[in-house]
């Protein structure tokens, strides 16, 4: 059982609260926080040998020793290249480089809406804080470097990057933003399906 994702569930609640608190929207902190209560009394009610399988399992007290006296830099640069190979085909950097460009000519304009770029700000903060804060998590906690306990975040780091990038051009230049993000998925594909298991590759081919 992978659990992992739990962590990324946690610091998904944490910063959207924290948004929450910011703009000072009570009613949906209450509801957030009841709902979260109900998922993990839910959750324990199904399974409630997670609790030991977590806190008194191998795989938990390893992690516990490794948040401990765990490797970070290295690993963290490990899986920051197994992302970027599994979501973007090993060009996150490029990717990275051209939301950058894009961000610098969209705030030069003469005119621009500060109103809908502060809310897409605030949008992609949600989408990719959580993902920083949980790679930073894993990689300083995880037994060893391998691309199924980051899998939980590609997916949001990915619509951050390219939704960004059609929030950004000009209508005219939507369509080549959405070719290169297809682009980007199919060799993202290749290359994260090297890192299943063969038995899961085998089925994944038939």
């Amino acid at each position: 059982t992978q659990y992992y994702f739990l962590i990324y569930a946690f610091f998904l609640c944490v910063v959207y609260l924290v948004y929450l608190v910011v703009f000072r929207n009570w009613k949906k902190i209450i509801l957030s926080i009841l709902t979260a209560m109900a998922a993990i009394g839910t959750g324990i009610l199904i399974f409630p040998a997670s609790l030991d399988q977590i806190f008194g399992g191998y795989r938990g007290r390893e992690a516990i020793e490794n948040a401990r006296v765990g490797e970070l830099g290295g690993h963290l640069w490990n899986y920051l290249g197994q992302m970027s190979r599994g979501i973007f085909g090993g060009f996150f950097p490029a990717v990275l480089f051209v939301l950058l460009c894009l961000v610098i000519v969209y705030v030069r304009k003469k005119e621009y809406d500060r109103n809908a770029l502060r809310s897409n700000l605030q949008w992609w903060c949600l989408m990719v804080l959580p993902v920083c804060l949980y790679v930073v998590v894993i990689a300083k906690i995880a037994p060893y470097q391998t691309l199924r306990y980051v899998i939980a975040v590609m997916a949001p780091l990915y619509l951050a990057m390219f939704n960004s990038m059609v929030y950004l051009v000009p209508s005219r230049g939507k369509k080549y933003v959405l070719l290169l993000a297809a682009v980007f998925l199919v060799c993202g594909y290749r290359q994260g399906l090297e890192n299943l298991y063969l038995g899961d590759r085998d089925k994944i081919s038939q």
